[in-house]
């Protein structure tokens, strides 16, 4: 068990050098700190605020389909997918015939 003779070790690596620690080990003013810290904070949110408002500004400008226009088109999506559907199951089902009949 070793102690020392001071009773504590000194807290700054300047200490006896002459210089005042900078870092403190206990806050003295705790409301400095969270001011400075609030406004760190401040300029993130002021740009989240800014991104919000340009999203509700580009929003504005959108033109949405009508919904006759929606009707047609899902009308559209869902017959070309059909087509599609039925095209590449004949295209497999051929490949699968002709490849039986090699093998």
């Amino acid at each position: 068990y070793v102690s020392s003779l001071i009773g504590r070790a000194a807290v700054s690596k300047t200490a006896g050098w002459g210089f005042d620690s900078l870092l403190t080990c206990t806050q003295t003013n705790n409301f400095s700190v969270v001011y400075s810290r609030l406004l760190y904070m401040n300029k993130y949110i002021g740009k989240a605020n800014q991104y919000y408002r340009d999203v509700i500004g580009e929003m504005r400008k959108v033109v949405w389909p009508s919904r006759e226009e929606i009707k047609d088109l899902t009308i559209v999506v869902l017959t070309v997918s059909g087509i599609l559907a039925l095209f590449t199951f004949l295209v497999d089902w051929v490949i699968n015939f002709v490849m039986g009949k090699l093998l």
